[in-house]
C-alpha cells in the first residue's frame, strides 16, 4: 500500500522512492518478518516459542534495514550504531508486549 504511494509510512509518507532509500531494508524486512514469525508461532503455541518468533522477527527487520541502511551510507560499523543499537531496548519491550499478549489470547480462545 505504501509503495503505491498510500501514506502509511513516517509522516505520513508513501511511494515507491521510500523503500528504494535509507530505510528501505527495514520496510521490505516486515512481510518477511511476518512469515518467519507466523511460521515458528505455528509450531508450538507456548510463551517460550511466541518469545523466540517475535526476537526472531525483530533480528529479520535489523539485519534487512542494518545492510540497506550500511550500503546507502557506505559504513556498516555507522549504520548498526545508527541504525540498531538505539532501537534494541524498546523493540525487546515490544516483542514482549506482543508476547505476553498473544499468551492472553490464547488462553481466552481456549
Amino acid at each position: 500500500m505504501g509503495a503505491l504511494g498510500l501514506p502509511v509510512f513516517a509522516h505520513f509518507a508513501g511511494g515507491i522512492v521510500y523503500l528504494y532509500g535509507p530505510t528501505g531494508g527495514y520496510l521490505l524486512a516486515f512481510p518477511v518478518a511476518a512469515m518467519i514469525v507466523g511460521w515458528i508461532s505455528k509450531k508450538k503455541n507456548s510463551f517460550m516459542n511466541y518469545l523466540i518468533a517475535s526476537l526472531a522477527g525483530v533480528i529479520i527487520i535489523y539485519l534487512f534495514g542494518w545492510l540497506r541502511l550500511g550500503i546507502f551510507m557506505g559504513d556498516f560499523k555507522k549504520a548498526f550504531a545508527v541504525g540498531v543499537i538505539p532501537f534494541i531496548a524498546i523493540d525487546i519491550i515490544k516483542a514482549l508486549i506482543a508476547v505476553l499478549t498473544a499468551n492472553k489470547i490464547k488462553k481466552v480462545r481456549a
